[in-house]
């Protein structure tokens, strides 16, 4: 969306306010280069085939005046306007073809008695003709001034209209990040608690007090990031750690954990907690229910231009469980796809490979390297 600070008024100013300090900008931009075309058109085309040495100061003066008062008494014309803008349109209509002529009359009257006190020539004996020329002018030039201002009051609304549909936008992703988010499972907090319980009964309470720091930092790492930033992959394979961490001391030998990082992407930006999900959805389905267990695979490569993520296990597939039935997708996974979708539209992969050896979910998202040394950005 723009640079920073200097150039951007929303970053000091709150969206609203920034928007109507534009709109204002627009505003007085127009009008001074609309009454400066007016002065130029009427000084060449009136001013100066009528020019004399006799007349230069009254001329000069009376097109500053005419043109002063012109733009006095469209100032005046918009705070009525206002008002009868908020009627429907074809009153609103109506009303400022009215307002038009009204405010035309007057400006028209002002430049009369200006011409007469300046030429000593009074317009009370002028003919209809040429009285209704000078009228007719006045109108033109008000008519058209209050069509403009229509329009750019109608602009202003959709301006603003589009501002308030991309702030409900924002607002509605990010509230759908949030939610997708802080889905913890309850499954997983149900087990950890119960074996923190064993472990105590058990008369471990080393262990169960590391396994309760490990809970401590995953839930204060889960909670604390912000779920729309992202982070490096570096930083997102220590989160999972913690949280493999306390699944170690639940499954123990049974969980067997490899991985294999590419280094060159350390230090690319995804998703914070994005790995977590997809780390619990294999250890729910392909490793709890095993008696001896299994092995969880993580494997990111760069490939052109996109991270490829991959986390696998070896368990059953989509449709080679051990009891016939279909193997569950997962909370995990639906609620990942969903955050993806959200972040990157339609350019990310994500897809799952069932095969002999077990199921793998495969993650495509567009390569980012991030700059700084905790890898936010």
């Amino acid at each position: 969306m723009i640079a920073m600070y200097i150039a951007n008024p929303s970053l000091h100013y709150p969206p609203a306010l920034s928007l109507l300090r534009s709109h204002n900008r627009l505003f007085w931009g127009l009008q001074g280069a609309g009454w400066s075309g007016y002065f130029l058109l009427v000084y060449v085309a009136v001013v100066v085939p009528r020019l004399t040495p006799d007349n230069l100061l009254i001329a000069h003066t009376h097109i500053f005046l005419e043109t002063l008062s012109g733009l006095l008494t469209s100032l005046a014309l918009r705070q009525v306007l206002r008002l009868a803008i908020r009627l429907p349109l074809s009153m609103a209509a109506v009303g400022a073809v009215f307002l038009s002529a009204l405010f035309a009359a007057v400006w028209n009257f002002f430049k009369l008695c200006t011409f007469d006190f300046l030429y000593n020539f009074p317009w009370l004996n002028w003919s209809w003709h040429d009285f209704g020329s000078w009228y007719l002018f006045s109108l033109t030039t008000m008519a058209a001034w209050t069509g403009l201002y229509f329009v750019f009051k109608f602009y202003g609304a959709l301006q603003a209209e589009h501002h308030k549909a991309l702030q409900a936008e924002s607002s509605a992703r990010e509230a759908q990040l949030k939610m997708l988010r802080y889905q913890l499972n309850p499954h997983f907090m149900f087990n950890t608690m119960n074996a923190i319980s064993t472990l105590i009964l058990k008369r471990e309470n080393d262990t169960a007090g590391e396994m309760v720091d490990q809970l401590c930092q995953f839930l204060r790492s889960s909670l604390d990031n912000d779920p729309s930033t992202q982070v490096t992959l570096k930083n997102e394979l220590e989160a999972l750690d913690l949280y493999l961490n306390i699944e170690k001391v639940r499954f123990e030998k049974r969980l067997l954990i490899k991985k294999s990082i590419d280094p060159v992407t350390q230090f690319a930006l995804v998703p914070n907690l994005l790995l977590q999900p997809l780390a619990e959805n294999a250890i729910k389905y392909a490793i709890a229910p095993r008696k001896h267990g299994g092995e969880l695979i993580i494997k990111t490569t760069k490939q052109g231009g996109e991270l490829v993520v991959e986390v696998g296990d070896d368990g059953p597939g989509l449709e080679d469980s051990k009891d016939g039935n279909e193997r569950p997708s997962g909370i995990g996974l639906s609620n990942t796809r969903n955050r993806l979708t959200t972040l990157y539209g339609s350019n990310h992969k994500f897809s799952l490979k069932s095969h002999a050896n077990g199921l793998t979910v495969e993650i495509r998202i567009p390569f980012q390297s991030g700059s700084t040394a905790n890898g936010t950005k």
